[in-house]
């Protein structure tokens, strides 16, 4: 009896010593600082966001440096953020034709009403910034010029109605700049604010505004800033346009006269430009969009002739050519036409 009584008194003191024990350890884990990979809930590695992402940005500054180039030669891609529309769009195929700078756009999406679809803007800026990247890494020069793009029409790009621009033009400068920054971070060699803003804008409001917006592109943009407009077959109308504090004057020439009095009347235009830029201090002039074009309707025995006159007539007289690429269904593709060549040769001899 004596001994079911001490072996009763035994397992009530052994129990009372691990109930003690317990609540100890509670009590240290309860006051212990929780680890990163320990405690009732382990703390997960935060997903990247777009911000954290943004902020890496910066470093192609350092892996694929801004060019300094005194000739420009390459190619302009109106839409090269739809897949399977630029023969060219492959950056291997624009470093075969020879080409050290590729220019290209971007969507600026806007409505019937003159607003700017801002979800779509910004995707346009991701794409910005993606292009420029993916050029950079080619060891390509990079221009960069948004082009206004009415939402759901499908076509050539077309002016704004009057009614509409001053609203345009006012939710589209802070995205402009924005572009600009992305350039910077990018090391983009060349920026428009606007792809043709005086076709879009009408002469007098693309002058004003590319005036006003030009000190807010110097601020976050250290690179070259190019007026990208103009057409060669309208001399009269260059001085409508105030060009001062630009780097560049880009214009578009395209034989809309047929090509019989093509090269004597750009040799003319060209005369005009360069006394406007001197006259407002630009020392830079580009041909930053040439050659086929469809609504041209331009013979194909004639094709090469658009782009061969003004190599011809710009060499030593013009810092850049830019050839144009034209979309499916907008001309003579470069890559896989006779063009292919003739363009090649162009570049290897203007070098």
């Amino acid at each position: 009896m004596n001994k079911k009584i001490l072996l009763l008194l035994f397992c009530v003191v052994v129990l009372l010593f691990m109930s003690g024990c317990a609540e100890e350890i509670q009590q240290v884990q309860e006051s212990a600082p929780i680890s990163p990979e320990e405690g009732p809930i382990a703390q997960e590695t935060p997903i990247p966001t777009e911000a954290s992402i943004t902020e890496e940005v910066p470093q192609i500054q350092q892996e694929f440096p801004r060019k300094d180039i005194a000739l420009y030669f390459g190619v302009w891609l109106a839409i090269p953020y739809f897949p399977g529309t630029q023969s060219l769009e492959k950056r291997e195929d624009i470093v075969a034709l020879g080409a050290n700078t590729v220019a290209f756009a971007v969507e600026i999406p806007y409505y019937g009403d003159g607003s700017i679809d801002q979800e779509a803007m910004e995707d346009s800026k991701k794409e910005a910034q993606r292009l420029i990247r993916y050029y950079k890494e080619a060891g390509l020069a990079v221009a960069l010029s948004p082009e206004p793009l009415l939402i759901e029409f499908e076509g050539v790009p077309e002016p704004l109605p009057a009614s509409i621009r001053q609203r345009f033009v006012q939710e589209y400068t802070p995205h402009a700049v924005d572009l600009a920054q992305i350039a910077e971070e990018g090391n983009a060699e060349i920026f428009s604010p606007m792809n043709e803003p005086d076709y879009k804008l009408g002469y007098e409001l693309a002058s004003s505004w590319g005036q006003d917006i030009l000190p807010e592109i110097h601020k976050v943009f250290t690179g070259k800033v190019m007026w990208k407009g103009l057409t060669s077959d309208d001399s009269e109308n260059i001085k409508k346009v105030d060009f001062s504090g630009y780097d560049i004057i880009g214009f578009t020439s395209f034989p809309w006269g047929g090509i019989e009095n093509y090269k004597s009347n750009f040799r003319l235009f060209l005369t005009s430009l360069k006394e406007k830029a001197a006259m407002d201090g630009v020392k830079e002039l580009f041909a930053a969009e040439f050659g086929t074009y469809e609504p041209v309707k331009l013979p194909k025995q004639d094709e090469a002739k658009s782009i061969q006159y003004i190599f011809e007539e710009g060499k030593g007289k013009l810092q850049g050519f830019l050839v144009f690429d034209p979309p499916e269904g907008f001309g003579t593709p470069i890559k896989g036409s006779d063009l292919e060549v003739n363009v090649k040769e162009e570049f290897e001899n203007i070098k």
